[in-house]
């Protein structure tokens, strides 16, 4: 979050966009569909009607930013600039377990629950 929001003068739109709607909201969309996926639809359907409204907001965002990008994105330098940015944002996400940050150790102990079922 503090690498997107120290990118805020005019000059750093592209960046700006490129880590929200290419790199944040994703990730935070992969991350409402795993909770969906794992909820109990039984005793959680407010949990899955809030997850299914942000999903659908979070997509329609996604939609919307990446229009505004692309029409940014007119020479293969900015391009490049989005590339190289996404991908270093994507390695800062990676570091830190993801916006849960326990990312990395969930992955490691979900096959372990998947066998325990």
């Amino acid at each position: 979050m503090n690498a997107i929001e120290d990118k805020e003068q005019w000059e750093d739109t592209i960046e700006r966009l490129t880590g929200i709607h290419r790199v944040l909201k994703p990730h935070l969309m992969a991350n409402y569909s795993a909770h969906v996926t794992a909820a109990n639809p039984v005793y959680e359907p407010p949990t899955l009607r809030i997850l299914a409204h942000l999903l659908e907001d979070e997509k329609r965002h996604i939609e919307r930013g990446l229009v505004l990008l692309n029409a940014l994105l007119d020479s293969p330098e900015k391009h490049r600039r989005a590339v190289t940015w996404q991908a270093h944002l994507e390695q800062l996400l990676a570091d830190s377990g993801g916006v849960t940050g326990l990312e990395e150790q969930q992955r490691a102990q979900a096959p372990q629950a998947g066998r325990s079922r």
